[in-house]
């Protein structure tokens, strides 16, 4: 009787086991509820390098994925560029005997923003910024980004010759998160430098 009994339960166990009801995953794409939408414009978008310097107006809104802005959040600014630096060594009848070239990039400091290589402000009740990027000086952009010749020994044997190629200037916007959140995003906005 007893085994009859355990019998019954394990026929019943097996007709009340545990069911999964089929839940759908969602999309890889999204969208996510901690999803944030920095993007930025910039007018104009080529800056005369000259003495008085140009400017341009720059404008970054910050946003979620409902299109709802986000207010009150800093947005941090700062140029950056990507360059090419090459170095040809000369002989003394001017023929070219080495080339070197070396790619690099990073924060330019060209230029300002009220002043400042880098700035922060922060975004408006429609999650707006909009500020002011003053480009470099004729003076400053050759000091930079311009460079002469460099001669070699007191023989004048060789004299080398050094060249920067800008690649590309852009301005950086970035914004990071509370630290609840723990994520930042940023966008690159061209600037042709002329």
């Amino acid at each position: 009787m007893k085994k009859l009994a355990i019998l019954v339960l394990l026929i019943l166990f097996s007709f009340v086991s545990c069911k999964r009801d089929e839940v759908a995953e969602p999309p890889v794409s999204g969208p996510s509820t901690l999803s944030y939408i920095l993007e930025g414009w910039a007018n104009p978008t080529t800056v005369i390098v000259s003495t008085p310097p140009s400017t341009s107006q720059v404008r970054v809104r910050l946003y979620d994925f409902t299109g709802r802005p986000i207010s009150g959040s800093p947005i941090f600014f700062e140029t950056l560029w990507k360059y090419t630096l090459v170095k040809e060594t000369y002989d003394k009848y001017g023929t070219l005997t080495n080339r070197e070239t070396e790619n690099g990039g990073g924060r330019a400091d060209l230029g300002n923003f009220y002043g400042y290589s880098a700035y922060r402000a922060y975004t408006d009740s429609n999650g707006y910024v909009d500020i002011i990027y003053t480009g470099p000086t004729a003076e400053e952009y050759n000091s930079r980004v311009v460079w002469s010749y460099s001669y070699g020994p007191p023989d004048n044997k060789l004299t080398d010759i050094y060249m920067l190629y800008i690649n590309s200037f852009y301005i950086r916007a970035r914004w990071v998160s509370p630290p609840s959140q723990n994520m930042f995003i940023y966008c690159d906005i061209p600037i042709s430098l002329e």
